[in-house]
């Protein structure tokens, strides 16, 4: 079972990305560059709770289609 990287918000992502991208020149290539932005229900899978900066686990549920709630909207 696979797992997304997610932030609660939106500096926070930006904030880990900034300094993924210092630590692993590579990173813009291996993970993307992209900032999605959506909503997430209990229908949608299970969540991990939030750590201190933010960040949580999310294992979606086999037929959920995170297409339809979430939308790029910054590149890094």
């Amino acid at each position: 079972m696979f797992a997304l990287s997610c932030f609660a918000t939106v500096p926070q992502a930006e904030f880990f990305y900034a300094n993924l991208r210092r630590a692993f020149r590579n990173a813009k290539t291996s993970i993307g560059d992209a900032l999605a932005e959506g909503v997430l229900t209990n229908e949608d899978g299970l969540k991990t709770a939030d750590g201190v900066n933010g960040h949580f686990d999310f294992y979606e549920y086999e037929n959920c289609d995170l297409n339809i709630t979430f939308k790029i909207t910054k590149i890094l």
